[in-house]
């Protein structure tokens, strides 16, 4: 399903505009994405919860040109389904 499929179903199922809608799922991933970014958890109940892992900063080879690169440390983002959801994809 594509986001705008997905948007036009919340739609009708929640009465509000699309515009709304679209707007709110912008605010929410931005939020997850600050939140996550700077190592702290979000637990939603029933659904799941998103958190950071942090990768610890590495060297490396290009194993095209043989040259040594650097990749800082950063938080890499992590999902787990709830139990409720996991078992409701079951179902369908």
């Amino acid at each position: 399903m594509k986001k705008k499929d997905f948007i036009a179903k919340v739609s009708r199922k929640t009465g509000f505009s699309q515009r709304d809608i679209d707007d709110a799922l912008h605010g929410i991933f931005d939020t997850i994405a600050d939140v996550i970014g700077q190592g702290d958890t979000i637990n939603i109940p029933n659904f799941g919860r998103f958190s950071g892992v942090w990768m610890d900063d590495k060297t490396y080879i290009n194993p095209m040109t043989g040259e040594e690169g650097f990749s800082p440390g950063h938080y890499k983002p992590k999902f787990k389904a709830a139990q409720r959801l996991r078992n409701g994809m079951k179902e369908v």
